[in-house]
């Protein structure tokens, strides 16, 4: 099973259970209706429960953030690195200008900076849409 199936799996069956938000009186559960769920031994299992469907929402909605930018970063990798190639074929020419391979090394150079700093912006950048999920955004 893929990580894709079973994200989808695991939203299908929280999207079942209707409700989203629950609520903990003592050591039991009751749903926004007002019915009783369960009982739990202790306040920590009854905390956990209470709050698990919403923080499984969370948790699956930055995961799926997540995601879509480790596709971006994927897909703009692959375009650095076709470009970079490319230039570096245009500056192993012998017949290019002196003005061309010039221009081929800086543009090689600034996409190797590229490349190399890719990563590090995807993971700013997810770890900001994360941030702003948490705070409801």
């Amino acid at each position: 099973m893929t990580l894709e199936q079973r994200i989808k799996e695991i939203k299908e069956r929280m999207e079942k259970t209707g409700s989203s938000h629950w609520t903990k009186e003592g050591n039991a559960i009751w749903d926004k209706s007002g019915w009783h769920l369960i009982d739990c031994v202790n306040d920590e299992d009854a905390e956990f429960i209470a709050h698990s469907r919403s923080d499984i929402e969370f948790l699956v909605k930055a995961l799926e953030k997540h995601n879509q930018v480790v596709i971006a970063a994927k897909e703009m990798m692959r375009e650095i690195n076709i470009i970079r190639s490319s230039l570096n074929l245009f500056h192993a020419k012998e017949h290019g200008s002196q003005h061309d391979r010039c221009f081929a090394l800086v543009a090689a150079s600034e996409l190797n900076y590229l490349h190399n700093h890719v990563n590090a912006k995807s993971m700013t950048l997810a770890l900001k849409e994360i941030e702003e999920l948490a705070n409801g955004k």
